[in-house]
């Protein structure tokens, strides 16, 4: 049996609204608009939840919140950011996510680099910095993880011309900025070169993979031993540069 009645909303009666209540179905007539918080446009098919002109088949201002799964089949844009919780996908699923965590770390000038011991390096600029990974001011001898994962890092280093001694260069770990300052291992060292009798230019590049948490942090380091002070070159062709990038939990 079909029962029809006029419905009131606060107080307020909306001459021909029309409610068939069918299984627990509600049909709405055509010529209905209802007040917000809930709107109702049958002759478009939107309904907007706190607005008055929904501009989409479902127009909410406001949260959402669900407990279940949400399907689509056409995209999803955002205006904002898009949280995917703090545990990747496993198993045949996509792993999406935080792929664009990544910095690349440079400097304006050349350093100077003394004798005989291990430097730090500091970078006051940046070509990349997608994720806050690199501060050009405060640290900026730091590229430092913004989640917990695992980062593939990269070190250019290009030594100023001498004949004399030897290059080293190494990457570590919550150093503190000093080599062999944290309480963990170097994390990955290279070395050994030793310049030429022509006194060219001598470039050491380093290359590892670490596992950080948010907030851990990796530093460059550099050595020589020509009994002067040789310049890191960090302009030109040859520039040194200091680079990681998120890859996965």
């Amino acid at each position: 049996m079909l029962t029809t009645r006029l419905i009131s909303t606060n107080k307020k009666v909306h001459t021909g609204l029309v409610i068939a209540i069918v299984a627990l179905s509600i049909v709405i007539s055509p010529n209905v608009y209802a007040q917000s918080p809930l709107t109702l446009q049958p002759s478009t098919g939107r309904v907007g939840v706190g607005n008055t002109n929904p501009a989409e088949t479902l127009d909410v201002t406001g949260n959402i919140k669900s407990s279940g799964t949400l399907n689509a089949t056409g995209n999803i844009t955002t205006s904002g950011s898009l949280s995917v919780g703090t545990t990747a996908q496993t198993g045949t699923a996509n792993r999406f996510r935080y792929r664009n965590s990544m910095a690349r770390a440079l400097h304006s000038t050349d350093s100077t680099i003394s004798t005989g011991t291990w430097t730090v390096v500091s970078w006051n600029t940046d070509d990349i910095n997608t994720d806050g990974m690199h501060s050009t001011t405060t640290n900026n001898t730091r590229l430092t993880a913004a989640i917990t994962g695992k980062y593939y890092y990269t070190f250019n280093a290009f030594f100023g011309g001498s004949n004399v001694g030897t290059r080293y260069v190494a990457v570590d770990k919550n150093a503190g900025g000093a080599l062999f300052g944290s309480t963990t291992p170097i994390h990955s060292f290279q070395g050994g070169f030793v310049a030429n009798s022509l006194g060219y230019a001598a470039g050491l590049v380093i290359s590892d993979t670490v596992s950080l948490s948010a907030g851990d942090y990796i530093e460059a380091f550099v050595w020589q031993d020509s009994g002067g002070n040789l310049a890191l070159i960090q302009t030109g062709i040859w520039r040194s540069s200091f680079e990681m990038h998120f890859i996965g939990e």
